[in-house]
């Protein structure tokens, strides 16, 4: 195995052989400055730039040889626990409990507007429900920041429901705090701490998992919004540059003061979605690649690709980041400090 370190606090396993990533460890809470194997490669020992050293038992005692196959194959060992990398092939007291949390009923309230899914007494997330129809996605070619990649082009996207606001840090924590199903995901992982502030530095991996177990705890269809479903509740029927005044929207390089706010602070748009201009970017399900220059219904993206597409600019970006039509992509593995997400609830 391989272990790199990476500038947003988080190291990453691979397997040697394959290249094939495994596992991500991101527990430490700034800049990685060193990884390595102990000598018998069952730990990792990893330093960071505010000089905190953790080690990681990569490999669990007593682990038969043929056990080591399976872990591998499923890419994932269970989850964090006092700084120990846990195998799912271990029992861990407080897996009781979260298995007993998963176990609980659900409320949620539905009419037909919205949708709110109650994580907690204190934390819930709230959908709205966003009408099917046409629209033109992309830029025209005399708009500001026109990029080549945003050509005009007719879509027609299904009715779905999506998040009135970006995913917070305190409804990361909970949904995190399930058991596994593919992957660890920790549950601090933002370089802005606070409960109502968006998440951030999760890579689309960490998103999708974060959705997978959501789903489970609650019967419902959680994923991420396709390119074509975020850009048109963006939108929200304008085809501006901007679907309102920008400064009263969203939270960019000229009014955030460096930082990320709380969701909901600003105006929301037509169709009463908050931040979908600035704040964080929000990660889509799409690999990115060319449009069509056809007509579709309900694309998908490219069917291949290396990189994810992310949509709506940041606290840090220039005005013209936020831009419905601007199309950015990172690596699924990877994250940043202003890059968050939003989900899509699927209508059954």
């Amino acid at each position: 195995m391989i272990v790199t370190t990476s500038y947003d606090g988080s190291a990453r396993i691979w397997e040697r052989a394959t290249g094939k990533f495994l596992v991500s460890l991101s527990n430490h809470t700034s800049q990685l400055s060193s990884g390595s194997f102990s000598s018998n490669g069952e730990k990792v020992i990893t330093s960071s730039a505010d000089k905190t050293v953790k080690i990681w038992n990569v490999v669990p005692e007593k682990r038969l040889p043929n056990e080591i196959s399976v872990i591998v194959n499923e890419k994932v060992p269970g989850y964090l626990q006092e700084g120990v990398l846990i195998s799912k092939l271990q029992p861990a007291n407080n897996q009781e409990v979260r298995i007993e949390k998963q176990n609980t009923k659900i409320d949620h309230k539905l009419d037909n507007n919205t949708f709110v899914e109650n994580l907690s007494n204190n934390v819930k997330i709230e959908m709205v429900r966003i009408q099917g129809g046409t629209f033109e996605m992309g830029s025209p070619l005399n708009e500001k920041g026109h990029a080549g990649d945003e050509i005009l082009h007719k879509v027609t996207v299904s009715p779905f429901y999506i998040g009135k606001y970006e995913i917070t840090q305190s409804q990361w924590k909970e949904v995190a705090n399930l058991p596994v199903i593919n992957r660890f995901i920790t549950t601090t992982p933002s370089a802005f701490e606070g409960d109502d502030l968006p998440v951030e530095r999760v890579s689309w991996e960490d998103v999708v998992e974060f959705c997978a177990r959501l789903s489970k705890l609650t019967g419902e269809t959680y994923r991420l919004p396709t390119e074509a479903e975020w850009e048109y509740a963006a939108r929200a029927g304008s085809t501006e540059m901007y679907p309102r005044n920008l400064d009263d929207m969203g939270w960019y390089e000229k009014n955030s003061g460096g930082k990320t706010h709380p969701v909901g602070e600003k105006k929301p748009n037509a169709w009463g979605l908050y931040d979908m201009q600035g704040n964080v970017w929000e990660w889509c399900m799409d690999w990115y690649g060319d449009y069509s220059t056809k007509p579709e219904i309900d694309p998908k993206g490219a069917a291949l690709g290396n990189a994810r597409v992310f949509r709506g600019g940041c606290w840090y970006g220039p005005a013209v980041f936020c831009r419905p039509a601007l199309r950015f992509y990172f690596p699924p593995s990877d994250g940043n400090n202003d890059l968050g997400f939003r989900l899509v609830k699927e209508i059954k």
